[in-house]
């Protein structure tokens, strides 16, 4: 049985940056009556210009410093590179499709393998990334059933694969491709013309975030319950959302309509793995770093004290302070 997490319909209104101009958006609560799927979204802004470069831009994959856009021209088709924080183009990291991939549709990377979907093919195509070309041992083939894939995505165990054609989501096994049946989820019924999807690279992910290419929106789906939790609305102009990934911390979504790559903070995210759990100290009241280590002040000290921590794994570092009266 689908189901859908409960709540009221509301409005947020959030600013979205396109370029020196500010847009304001609405982001709305999916829903009439007591059904709906809601999210926050802190800011969306338009990205870079892809127009000149793509006929069709498609897929998105980053590594977190490279971005490669799906470029499907036919037999032709490309993964164009960019650099994610400027939108700068390397085009020694570019890799062109096989001819017989000749209708891509979704890519998704383990950082070593990029694996490209094919709308008239039941496999993914697989490439070496730092050799630039084809490795077939690498394909994974899809269930019979799923024969309209589209975007696709990879985490810790699972692909991701998203079908136009039944509203569903398969799961394959990472390692090997086999096919987890158990695991395949159906799409909410708003989530009628699906393509991109992105899922959290972690061990314990049971979260895959699915694009619609009409209804504006990005929908988040705990798989593993087969239940919509929240969606939310893209901004004015990015109405044809192919692609999306993210790192994490913001979505970025490429549009085929305007040839354009959109990015949307989600406010939801929220980084449980970088908690810092410590019986010290007893009151905090301040804090802040250097980027290797960070302070937190602690009022129940006698004569008060920053205590010192080690950022990256949480762990005391021995720079405390004690305050002098």
């Amino acid at each position: 049985m689908f189901t859908i997490i409960k709540g009221n319909a509301k409005t947020i209104n959030h600013a979205i940056t396109l370029s020196t101009a500010i847009l304001i958006a609405a982001i709305l609560l999916f829903g009439a009556g007591p059904d709906t799927v809601s999210a926050s979204v802190n800011e969306h802004s338009r990205g870079f210009d892809v127009g000149s470069r793509h006929d069709k831009p498609e897929g998105i994959w980053s590594d977190g410093e490279t971005m490669w856009i799906l470029d499907d021209r036919g037999d032709k088709s490309e993964l164009i590179a960019y650099r994610l924080s400027t939108g700068a183009r390397i085009p020694e990291k570019d890799i062109d499709l096989s001819s017989n991939n000749d209708k891509p549709q979704g890519i998704t990377s383990d950082g070593t393998i990029m694996w490209v979907s094919d709308w008239d093919e039941r496999k993914l195509f697989a490439y070496n990334m730092e050799t630039q070309s084809r490795a077939p041992n690498r394909d994974i083939e899809l269930d019979d059933n799923n024969d309209a894939p589209r975007g696709i995505a990879i985490d810790y165990y699972y692909m991701f694969v998203v079908d136009k054609d039944d509203k569903k989501v398969y799961v394959y096994w990472a390692p090997h491709g086999s096919h987890v049946a158990s695991e395949t989820f159906r799409l909410h019924p708003s989530n009628d013309h699906p393509w991109g999807v992105w899922a959290p690279e972690r061990f314990s992910n049971t979260v895959a975030w699915v694009g619609d290419a009409h209804d504006n929106a990005v929908y988040r789906y705990d798989f593993l319950a087969d239940t919509a939790i929240e969606a939310f609305r893209l901004p004015v102009g990015n109405k044809d959302s192919k692609g999306i990934w993210s790192d994490g911390k913001r979505f970025w979504i490429v549009d085929d309509e305007d040839d354009h790559v959109y990015s949307a903070i989600y406010e939801g995210f929220r980084r449980q793995d970088d908690d810092i759990s410590t019986t010290e100290p007893t009151q905090p009241k301040g804090i802040w770093t250097d980027g290797t280590t960070m302070w937190v002040a602690d009022k129940q000290s006698a004569s008060g004290a920053l205590l010192s921590y080690n950022l990256n794994d949480g762990s005391r570092a021995d720079t405390d302070y004690t305050l002098n009266d």
